[in-house]
This record gives C-alpha cells, structure tokens and sequence, in this order.
C-alpha cells in the first residue's frame, strides 16, 4: 500500500505535524500491518496497530479514507505548554461540576469542586520533551450515512 499524500503542517504552538493520507478498500486490510511510518521512528508498529484499531471500528464495506497525523519530537517549551493547558482544562471540569451542585447543596458543591480537580487532572495525559503525539481519523461513507472514527496516542520518548 502507498500513502496518497503526504504533507507537513504547522499547528497551534508551533507543533510540526506529518500527515499521512490514504484509502483503504476491504480487500486491503490484510495489507495494513506492512505500513511503515517513518516518522514515527521505533514505534511505527504502534502507529500501523492504532490504524488497524480504527480501521476495524469503522466496519467498513467500501472506500476507508484514512488520515494519520504524526507529530515531530515535543519541545520542552511545547511540551510545558501542552501541560499548563491540562491544567487549565482540570480546573474548568472541576468547575463545571462543582458549580451546579453548590447551588443545591453548597458545601457538597465546594468538596464535590475540590475532589474532582486532582481526578479530572491525573486522567489527562502529561507530556515530555521528545514526546510524539498520533492522531488516526477514519472516515467511510455509506449504509446509514457517512461514519467516522478516531483514535490518539502518545509515543514516549523515555517509557
């Protein structure tokens, strides 16, 4: 199988994207496992298992259109950046729960506030220089309307 395009993107920060897009037809699942990302280095493999995952939640019957993003090494500066964000994003779902409650029961609100913070923050993903980030979207039109799918990943620089 041959990629059908190939391309570089510029996202926010300044993360450096390879994008990777191709069709796959029925006949060619088998074919998947030989796919070879060479951006994403030793850990090509998990990039192709990702791939045949979210190839197979799409049951396709027809044409698959495939897009893998792959991310070049994380900066410290990205990386730290990507973690305030986590950050930012614990302290609004603590919030978001916390406020609705204190308006029925206030001191439940204010523990249920603090509680769901340190939660909401350890099931976000931390990152680290030298970090690569994988984002694999599926899309197949047809049966009851066009359906999509889509998976990330974290390759770790030091495991």
């Amino acid at each position: 199988m041959q990629f059908e395009k190939t391309y570089q993107v510029i996202a926010n920060r300044g993360i450096v994207l390879d994008v990777h897009e191709l069709t796959i037809h029925p006949a060619d699942r088998a074919k998947l496992a030989m796919l070879d990302f060479t951006s994403a280095r030793q850990a090509s493999y998990r990039v192709t298992e990702t791939l045949i995952q979210v190839y197979d939640r799409t049951q396709a019957k027809g044409p698959c259109q495939v897009r893998v993003s792959i991310s070049m090494a994380l900066t410290r500066e990205q990386a730290d950046t990507l973690n305030d964000q986590r950050g930012h994003v614990s302290a609004l779902i603590s919030t978001a729960i916390g406020v609705p409650v204190g308006l029925v029961a206030p001191i439940t609100g204010a523990v249920l506030g603090v509680a769901i913070g340190p939660l909401a923050s350890s099931r976000l993903p931390t990152y680290h220089m030298g970090d690569r980030m994988v984002h694999v979207e599926a899309s197949v039109s047809g049966g009851i309307g066009p359906q999509r799918s889509s998976q990330s990943l974290i390759i770790q620089a030091h495991p």
